[in-house]
């Protein structure tokens, strides 16, 4: 039992070490996160964000993946939806939710700083590829013809990306109206591609 002790405590270290990572890059930026501060605000030495992630953008990587799975948890239904209807339909529900979630407003910091970080843009570039991914699959279930399913998911994600950063920036944005025009185009898209 020694050991399993060990892998405990080894897991509640990192899931520390994360949750003080989401926590202080949503609350201060990613300036404020370096890796005394985050060891710090986990209650840990900071030598252990080297010996379990590797470093400092190991850590955000990890950090950042442990967001997505919890988004995924939340708000999966996004991509169960047995029609884009029922997509925008569940999005626009979980709006409320969505500008309130730290997993999301750290996946928009994420985003914004993959742009000067180059390890955090790798990171960002996998997440955002496996979500057109899903988009991939969705519109393939919706009838869309093979040859525009990429272009679509391409688009249909970089738009879900625009939308999630305007209704986290701007808390006034008319998120259910910007829901619904999307809807509308996709709904014009489809019906016109056959």
């Amino acid at each position: 039992m020694p050991g399993s002790r060990h892998a405990s405590q080894s897991e509640d270290t990192k899931r520390r070490l994360m949750n003080a990572t989401r926590e202080l890059v949503v609350a201060k930026g990613w300036s404020a996160a370096s890796s005394r501060a985050i060891a710090e605000r986990a209650g840990v030495n900071h030598a252990l964000i080297n010996f379990h992630f590797k470093g400092k953008t190991g850590l955000f990587r990890a950090t950042l993946d442990r967001c997505v799975d919890q988004i995924e948890k939340q708000f999966g239904p996004w991509m169960a939806a047995s029609s884009f209807s029922a997509y925008i339909d569940t999005c626009v529900e979980s709006i409320p939710k969505v500008r309130q979630n730290s997993n999301f407003q750290f996946l928009l910091a994420a985003m914004l700083e993959g742009a000067h970080d180059a390890g955090i843009k790798a990171a960002v570039i996998d997440q955002t590829n496996a979500f057109r991914n899903g988009l991939r699959v969705f519109l393939t279930g919706q009838g869309l013809p093979e040859k525009d399913v990429e272009r679509y998911a391409t688009i249909m994600a970089a738009a879900m990306d625009g939308l999630m950063i305007h209704f986290m920036l701007d808390p006034s944005t008319d998120a259910e109206g910007a829901l619904r025009a999307f809807e509308e185009m996709i709904d014009l898209v489809v019906r016109t591609s056959g």
